[in-house]
């Protein structure tokens, strides 16, 4: 089995995935075809899931809707027994990582999703995928993309 670092997937790489989109790089496919390879989650923030219901709940003519029945199919892919994905829930340990570091308020992203996203990839010593560029000036933490 190859050894490889966990994976935090954002938000926007799981739908891409999901869809099987052109707009998920093929450098994120891969590593995260390497990861379910060697038998590992792909790991999803619970923040995920949040940012998924919001965007269900957004007017279709704003910018990031996703249709009810595109957020039910790509929440039971994620929570499914046989799912590639596994949800990372916010923990008490994931919630600390937040004012601490990199990730103070002052000093780290202004998003609260990111900034849960982050902690969640340091608690689970893992690289992120996303294609964010605002994620991707974080120096402490290895993006894949």
């Amino acid at each position: 089995m190859i050894d490889l670092k966990p994976l935090v997937i954002d938000t926007h790489a799981v739908l891409w995935w999901v869809l099987d989109s052109p707009r998920l790089s093929e450098v994120a496919a891969s590593r995260m075809r390497e990861a379910i390879d060697a038998g590992q989650p792909l790991h999803v923030s619970a923040y995920s899931l949040l940012e998924l219901r919001y965007a269900a709940e957004k007017p279709a003519t704003r910018k990031g809707h996703i249709s009810p029945e595109l957020h039910d199919a790509i929440v039971a892919e994620i929570t499914s027994d046989e799912s590639v994905f596994t949800v990372a829930d916010m923990s008490a340990a994931i919630i600390a990582h937040l004012g601490t570091g990199a990730l103070a308020r002052d000093t780290g992203p202004n998003d609260p999703g990111d900034r849960v996203i982050l902690a969640t990839a340091i608690e689970l010593g893992a690289d992120i995928v996303t294609a964010d560029k605002l994620l991707q000036r974080e120096d402490h933490i290895t993006f894949v993309w």
